[in-house]
């Protein structure tokens, strides 16, 4: 049932929950970014968010308790008004997890979304994600300039160590990528940036 993070069952039963690591399975008929879901919202922020399923008319979000890794590689690549500052990416046997460290180059005028793909050499998807910052907690319209919002990420499963990433930033209203531009300001047409893990 609905209840506050000051709930002194529920507060027992999540701090149950993160002691036991490893990944965590919400199960929550609230919406997306619901203000009232404080569990959700502080797995958003805290955990890396691994895939959502529906099943009855609730939704299942897997998230993965694990150290993230740190935002340890530069980037600096630009989309539309955000930049992604850095990223930093661990393989391991149960996934590769992935943390993105975005940045306002100045104040968004819409809610934005980005992609996260996971690539092989050719180009072929083999895992993806895309979603609002930190799941809709952080919608980008409510972004000042400079503010930093990192999401973390997790894909279940074996990919091969040559794996790379592809990221980008779209208008949900629209469905188009917002303009791209690499480090040095050159324009990347497709609208994505491709890293290397």
């Amino acid at each position: 049932a609905p209840t506050s993070p000051g709930d002194r069952l529920a507060s027992a039963v999540w701090r149950y929950g993160w002691a036991q690591g490893g990944r965590l399975w919400l199960v929550t008929w609230f919406p997306p970014a619901d203000p009232a879901n404080w569990p959700e919202r502080d797995l958003w922020e805290r955990a890396a968010f691994g895939l959502e399923r529906a099943a009855a008319g609730h939704r299942l979000l897997l998230f993965d308790l694990a150290p993230a890794p740190d935002p340890d590689q530069a980037a600096g690549h630009r989309f539309g008004p955000v930049a992604l500052a850095r990223y930093g990416t661990a393989h391991s046997a149960d996934g590769l997890r992935v943390t993105v460290e975005w940045r306002a180059q100045s104040a968004p005028a819409g809610d934005y979304a980005w992609f996260v793909h996971v690539i092989d050499e050719s180009g072929q998807i083999l895992a993806q994600q895309d979603r609002q910052p930190l799941g809709g907690y952080a919608p980008t319209s409510g972004w000042a300039p400079d503010q930093t919002v990192t999401d973390r990420l997790v894909f279940p499963g074996a990919f091969p160590p040559a794996v790379r990433l592809r990221i980008g930033w779209v208008n949900p209203a629209t469905g188009q990528r917002l303009p791209a531009l690499a480090p040095d300001g050159a324009p990347l047409p497709e609208g994505f940036a491709v890293l290397p893990p």
